[in-house]
């Protein structure tokens, strides 16, 4: 059996290189790759969650996660590389990020976040993000008017249901066992399949998962929006605190990467 994943950061297992007291200098020594500037190394890690489950039950891992990837990212990479080929047996996880992420294709990156000068770029269409706006604000691209003129979080729920059922029947109907979940925020959508993993829990994200796991009380944090920072809520402050996330990416250590290893194969199960 195969395992294909698709999601941001907290999919690809970003942070499990990362140790007790490691500053950030060293937590960058320790999963980036020379010359990148993102956390590469841990896409590899055997202690992240997906490889924790893949070992566990014998399937032949394929990550196509990125570190701050979109769920536009997610659905055009499902297009590159789900061609129906040994469908049946293949288990496809898609890993849900913030709304506010999107991606554009530029003729000419003028953000500086595309080294090719073409291509796609992930771009925060989010107030929450404050002056990260600014890294996308040249004489040529203005980020600040692009979202007050284009974004709209209804919409993007909106959009994000009618995409997930498409992708839904469409893998389903393929021979795929493919299973969705949350990873940052819960997404309220009007209505989700029932291989949606989690929703059994009253926040079913991984990333409140694992604060309540650590004794957190969902009600304490309202910051559950689009357009909320994962990494300025107060779910984020309680993880550091509990030592369940690096303090430097609010990103899961390999000890919190094993018990999401744990809920996935429980949950993965449960729905097959």
């Amino acid at each position: 059996m195969k395992l294909l994943t698709f999601g941001s950061s907290w999919t690809q297992g970003t942070g499990a290189s990362y140790t007790d007291g490691m500053s950030l200098e060293e937590y960058k020594n320790a999963c980036c790759i020379p010359g990148e500037t993102a956390y590469d190394k841990d896409r590899n890690n055997a202690l992240t969650w997906k490889h924790l489950l893949a070992e566990k039950n014998g399937w032949e891992l394929t990550t196509h996660a990125r570190l701050g990837s979109s769920n536009m990212r997610n659905f055009r990479k499902m297009t590159e590389v789900l061609d129906g080929t040994d469908a049946a047996e293949t288990i496809v996880l898609v890993g849900i990020p913030h709304l506010a992420r999107h991606e554009l294709f530029m003729n000419e990156d003028k953000t500086g976040f595309n080294a090719s000068g073409k291509g796609y770029v992930g771009v925060l269409y989010a107030n929450g993000y404050g002056d990260n706006a600014n890294k996308y604000k040249s004489k040529d691209f203005d980020m600040f008017k692009y979202v007050k003129n284009h974004y709209n979080e209804e919409n993007e729920i909106e959009q994000l249901t009618y995409n997930i059922a498409h992708w839904n029947r469409y893998l389903t109907n393929l021979g795929y066992k493919v299973f969705w979940y949350d990873e940052l925020n819960q997404i309220n959508y009007s209505t989700v399949p029932d291989n949606y993993l989690f929703t059994d829990k009253d926040d079913r994200s991984l990333m409140t998962m694992l604060a309540v796991d650590a004794g957190w009380t969902p009600e304490a944090d309202t910051d559950h929006s689009g357009q909320s920072s994962h990494q300025d809520c107060k779910r984020a402050k309680y993880l550091v605190e509990k030592k369940a996330v690096n303090p430097h990416a609010i990103l899961p250590t390999a000890a919190s990467q094993a018990k999401i290893a744990d809920w996935m194969d429980a949950a993965i199960k449960a729905k097959m």
